[in-house]
């Protein structure tokens, strides 16, 4: 087999940085880098997935509450008819346990990955967001054509994505 120098001899050196960008083999180190990676992954999308519940939980609460306020105001009303009190009643009652049912799953997967369900929200969310950019960084030492890095990076576009959508349901202060 014949190489060529190219022009300059560039040709021989950006051939080699292709084929080695090209290479799907890691390294034993780029292998725990990677296995580290997905466990921090499964981190990020269980925090997304409990702030989820939370602000789930949040919101039906405060719906919750709003209705149990409205069938107070209607059983002080004397014209208003005994239907329409029993009906915001059961709107209410399943929107409480629609909210306990939010905190639930928070608190499942805040216990899978070792925190309390006492954490906020917001809390989460920066959390996920600090550990999906550590995963970033990471990513970027590792081969790009590894099936495995491509997962990753599928997996962090989503929770990214993932994490806008949440910061937009998160309360303004």
């Amino acid at each position: 087999m014949i190489f060529s120098t190219g022009e300059a001899g560039e040709s021989v050196a950006k051939d080699s940085g292709r084929l080695v960008d090209r290479c799907t083999h890691l390294s034993a180190g780029q292998a725990a880098i990677i296995g580290g990676a997905f466990i921090k992954m499964g981190k990020v999308e269980s925090l997304i997935s409990a702030a989820g519940h939370l602000l789930d939980a949040a919101e039906s609460a405060d719906a919750a509450a709003d209705l149990w306020g409205r069938a107070e105001d209607l059983l002080t009303e004397a014209e208003v008819s005994s239907g329409e009190i029993e009906s915001v009643m059961e709107q209410a009652g399943q929107t409480d346990l629609e909210a306990r049912v939010a905190f639930a799953e928070a608190s499942a997967e805040l216990e899978i990955i070792g925190m309390s369900p006492a954490t906020e929200p917001l809390g989460l969310v920066a959390e996920a967001d600090q550990t999906a950019s550590e995963v970033k960084a990471e990513v970027k030492t590792l081969p790009p054509a590894n099936t495995r890095v491509q997962q990753l990076v599928t997996r962090l576009q989503a929770a990214r994505t993932h994490l806008a959508d949440l910061r937009r349901r998160l309360p303004s202060e």
